[in-house]
Formats: structure tokens, C-alpha cells, sequence
């Protein structure tokens, strides 16, 4: 037994131990990190989870790099509302806003955006100091569009008086 000379450690013990870690630290990514840090401190300021704040900073991330840095004149009118993060952190979802134009130049923009998606992901990773940035998938945000939708509905229901005010 060579190894217990001078306090060394077997191969065996320190294959057990590389295992132990990456069995933690896989816990640890799948929890968000929150419970585990909950834990360890004993804080509750943990309560919000990685993703949503991952989320946060991408948003912002993602508006600046198309905003500025493209300079692709089909992504011009785009602008970003939110960003959701897979629990894995591995994907990420960007709902945009094409100002504007019909469903045809959505549909161009959405295109440029998803040939742009490797460079906006580098320029993300490396202004976040990223190691795994997540893929960015590129959505149209209709939800502005339905409520212009609905409101031009009910403005031309009180026209023609077919919407009626309930007074009490």
C-alpha cells in the first residue's frame, strides 16, 4: 500500500470522489441551484429561481446585440418583449415584436433572426461571461396584436351601439 504513505489516496478513492461531485452538482443544476443555497445559508433571498433571472439578464442581453449590433435591415422593426428559460438552462425562448408590415415581413424577419441566432448567442455568452449559453429560439409575440385586435372590436361594437354600459 503505497497510497497511505504520506496521507496519499487511492485511485479508487478519488474515482469515488469525482463521482460524488458530479452526482452534486447535477442536483444542484436541476434544483436551480435555489434549494441547495436555501441550505447552505439558511437565507431565503434564493427564492427566485436561476432561470427567471437568467431570463431577465437575456432579455436585456438579446434587445441590445439586435437593437444595435445587427445590421440586417429585416430585423430593424424588431424589438424584444420577453424571454422564458428551459429549467435545464439549455434553451430559451425569445418572443419579438415586428413593427409594422404584414405577416410577410414578420415572416422574413423571423428568418434573419434564426440565421443571426449563433452570433446574438456569442455576443450574449460573452457579455454575460456565459460558459453554456442557451440556444435562442426566435417567436412572434402576437399578444400586442390581439389586444389592438380586440379593442378595434369593441370600439366598433359601441358604434354601432350593439355594446351596451351597465350603470348601477
Amino acid at each position: 500500500m503505497a497510497y497511505a504513505r504520506y496521507g496519499a489516496k487511492s485511485p479508487e478513492w478519488w474515482k469515488h470522489l469525482r463521482e460524488f461531485k458530479r452526482s452534486f452538482w447535477k442536483k444542484v443544476r436541476r434544483a436551480g441551484g435555489t434549494e441547495i443555497q436555501q441550505q447552505m445559508t439558511g437565507d431565503k433571498r434564493y427564492e427566485v429561481k436561476r432561470p427567471e433571472r437568467l431570463a431577465e439578464a437575456l432579455r436585456e442581453e438579446i434587445s441590445e446585440v439586435v437593437g444595435f449590433e445587427l445590421e440586417d435591415p429585416r430585423v430593424e422593426a424588431v424589438t424584444v418583449t420577453d424571454v422564458t428559460v428551459s429549467d435545464d438552462l439549455r434553451d430559451a425562448k425569445v418572443f419579438v415584436v415586428i413593427e409594422g408590415g404584414g405577416d410577410e415581413e414578420a415572416r422574413k424577419a423571423l428568418t434573419a433572426l434564426q440565421h443571426a441566432s449563433t452570433y446574438v448567442r456569442q455576443q450574449v455568452a460573452m457579455n454575460l461571461s456565459l460558459r453554456h449559453a442557451p440556444h435562442l429560439h426566435f417567436v412572434r409575440d402576437t399578444a400586442e396584436e390581439n389586444a389592438a385586435r380586440v379593442g378595434q372590436i369593441l370600439n366598433e361594437m359601441a358604434g354601432t351601439g350593439e355594446l351596451e354600459e351597465k350603470t348601477e
